[in-house]
């Protein structure tokens, strides 16, 4: 949040303690830079990269996806899912479906893709990061969890995936 505000200082060029004494008009152009100027500041290139990455595919080509702007397979795909509006720290599979369909023009992963590579995901953060707790998912309740709250915000505002 100090973050944030420092920004939005930075962009609406109060640059002193009076500046409760005044009306700011922020726009929303203001609050886009704001945004993309603070994620500057948190680091999750590595987390994106192994999770965008999944795991090795040993041989098996995966199924590529078109979005509106790029292409990618279902990990690109859940990853802009868990980004898309609007934000949510915890996806149960039924949202968690709805947005990868949504990202994806014409073919999207099914729902056993889905369901197992938010498995693998899991799985490839706990190997690589075992100190971290960035993403979750709950097999039995099928719900996507994302408890670092850094992380969320790095893939809605950094262009890492695009």
């Amino acid at each position: 949040m100090q973050l944030l505000c420092l920004h939005a200082c930075y962009v609406t060029e109060i640059e002193s303690t009076d500046f409760w004494k005044r009306e700011v008009d922020v726009s929303d152009e203001d609050i886009v830079q704001i945004f993309n100027d603070a994620v500057e500041f948190v680091d999750h290139e590595n987390t994106v990269d192994v999770l965008d990455s999944g795991p090795n595919p040993r041989g098996t080509k995966r199924n590529i996806y078109q979005f509106d702007g790029g292409e990618g397979d279902v990990y690109r795909c859940i990853l802009r899912a868990i980004a898309a509006d609007p934000p949510r720290r915890s996806l149960e599979y039924s949202e968690l479906k709805r947005r990868t369909d949504a990202e994806c023009v014409g073919r999207s992963p099914d729902s056993s893709s889905i369901i197992r590579s938010c498995g693998q995901m899991k799985d490839l953060l706990k190997d690589r990061f075992p100190d971290e707790h960035a993403l979750d998912w709950d097999e039995t309740k099928r719900e996507l969890h994302i408890p670092d709250p850094y992380l969320l915000f790095y893939l809605r505002w950094s262009n890492h995936l695009d």
